[in-house]
């Protein structure tokens, strides 16, 4: 508090009245009966080297780039800079009245590696001196607090984007491939089997065909929730893609069967749904397949699945269908006759027999039909009725056309 040392002589007995000294910035006292020359000088030497040392230190800690606090063996301050005298005097705006010596005894209290104070955090470090006094520092780390948990946030959206669908926030097929990895580890070790439902809009391009895209997006994520509302924690469900969903089912004794849960998700979504004002419905076709049983890779599984959900969409009875092996020979001897049937246009192996058309009164001919017909080297005679359909799906109908 001064620009020079001072020493208070004395001939009062009172300690107190010497306390009170040296708390008002004194360097030493001395008393006047014990007063000789060698103890005055002494006592002078060490004020000026025990004040320069003072004076240097309060340079420092002035000029930290931190809130530092110097306190005695009594936790009273007998040093601070303007950094924490305005960090005590804001924390009294704060829920808790610190104030300096309170602040100071909250943080000896509440040691720990950061404090924080309001909306502001600060790096906490205490280190003790000899004489069992400590240096309290505060470092204000919010901006970098805030930046990590930024990049936190960004990595955890970044993750979570990586793993889910980005329109309906379901799991996508990334986390489906994992999910079904589990489910075959726990279906080794305990035994039990689980199903794989495989779910696909009837009518979802006629919805954006009619009404646009925004309207389509918003129908899926509508299936989506309304999907996502029957499920228990037997049961997942993601998006592969497009208008194509995907349900894990484990089959267990507490558990409903998979064609009860099937149709609790057909019900849920063979439905219409208010979009924008206008009413959209698109149906809903579901194949299922069966681990082990079905297969015993990922592959396989949805193979089979997409299989029985192909076969659910031309089936006049149901929507729903289990896989089973008789449909695994009518996709096989499809697959053949969609290869086969590009080379039999290619080579002239279709058929054309004509047949009159006759007028009933005159007898009179009028025209003729044209009749299609295709023996194949395996099959045999297979007529148009099975495979026009397959030239309409693999886009040779109007090479059949042309050819006919």
């Amino acid at each position: 508090q001064f620009e020079t040392p001072v020493v208070l002589l004395t001939g009062m007995g009172d300690k107190s009245v010497d306390h009170a000294a040296l708390e008002a910035g004194a360097s030493d006292y001395l008393s006047k009966e014990s007063i000789t020359p060698d103890v005055l000088d002494r006592a002078i030497r060490y004020a000026i080297a025990n004040f320069s040392r003072h004076r240097l230190m309060q340079t420092v800690v002035q000029n930290a780039n931190a809130a530092v606090a110097v306190i005695d063996q009594n936790q009273d301050v007998v040093l601070s800079n303007s950094g924490f005298k305005e960090l005590a005097q804001r924390t009294c705006d704060v829920s808790v009245e610190f104030g300096m010596e309170n602040l100071v005894q909250y943080i000896i209290e509440h040691e720990s590696d950061d404090l924080t104070i309001g909306e502001e955090v600060f790096d906490l470090n205490v280190s003790r001196l000899p004489d069992d006094g400590k240096v309290i520092m505060l470092y204000d780390v919010t901006e970098r607090v805030k930046a990590l948990e930024e990049r936190k946030e960004a990595q955890r959206r970044i993750s979570h984007l990586a793993m889910h669908d980005g329109l309906t926030e379901l799991p996508n097929r990334s986390s489906f491939n994992l999910k079904i990895e589990d489910e075959i580890t726990i279906a080794n070790s305990s035994g039990c089997s689980f199903d794989i439902l495989l779910l696909d809009l009837d009518r979802f391009k006629e919805v954006n065909d009619v009404f646009g895209h925004k309207v389509g997006d918003e129908l899926l994520i509508n299936v989506a929730n309304m999907l996502q509302g029957e499920l228990n924690e037997h049961q997942f469900l993601a998006r592969l893609g497009g208008d194509e969903f995907v349900a894990i089912h484990r089959n267990s004794a507490d558990n409903e069967n998979s064609i009860i849960f099937a149709n609790r998700l057909y019900n849920a979504i063979n439905r219409f749904f208010e979009i924008d004002d206008k009413v959209v419905s698109a149906g809903v076709s579901i194949g299922i397949s069966t681990y082990p049983d079905h297969g015993n890779s990922l592959e396989d599984l949805l193979s089979n699945a997409d299989v029985a959900m192909y076969r659910a969409k031309s089936n006049p009875t149901s929507r729903i269908l289990m896989f089973d092996e008789d449909m695994d020979e009518i996709v096989k001897r499809k697959r053949i006759l969609a290869h086969d049937l590009k080379y039999a246009l290619e080579q002239n192996e279709i058929e054309v027999h004509f047949q009159p058309q006759v007028l009933v009164k005159s007898r009179q001919i009028v025209g003729f039909e044209s009749l299609a017909r295709w023996k194949h080297p395996i099959y045999n005679n297979i007529g148009p009725s099975e495979f026009i359909p397959i030239a309409e799906e693999n886009g040779l109908i109007i090479q059949l056309g042309n050819y006919v």
